[in-house]
């Protein structure tokens, strides 16, 4: 009889198992957030204004997998070497250096 060893952090939901097999049609709102590296309120309000596709299955939402990638896709890219802002000075126009 062959034993496998438990591993002790969990396995992240479906998506490891069935990357190889098939593609899950949707994900939960957690691994949603997950594949876009945002919060998971981030895709509440993604919803909301219905830029995610969500439906609900019982007390369960899932979020359209193919929504997620047309929404990522959909995002601009960055074009310039400048580093990204955030924040305060994000918002303020931030004057040139003196040499």
């Amino acid at each position: 009889m062959v034993r496998r060893a438990i591993s002790s952090q969990p396995i992240k939901h479906n998506l490891i198992l069935l990357r190889g097999i098939m593609s899950p049609l949707a994900v939960s709102p957690r691994e949603a957030a997950s594949m876009l590296s945002i919060s998971k309120r981030s895709v509440s309000r993604l919803i909301r204004a219905r830029k995610l596709i969500a439906r609900k299955h019982g007390a369960r939402t899932l979020v359209d997998v193919e929504s997620v990638k047309a929404f990522y896709a959909s995002l601009p890219i960055k074009q310039t070497s400048s580093p990204i802002v955030f924040g305060r000075r994000a918002k303020r126009q931030l004057k040139p250096r003196r040499a």
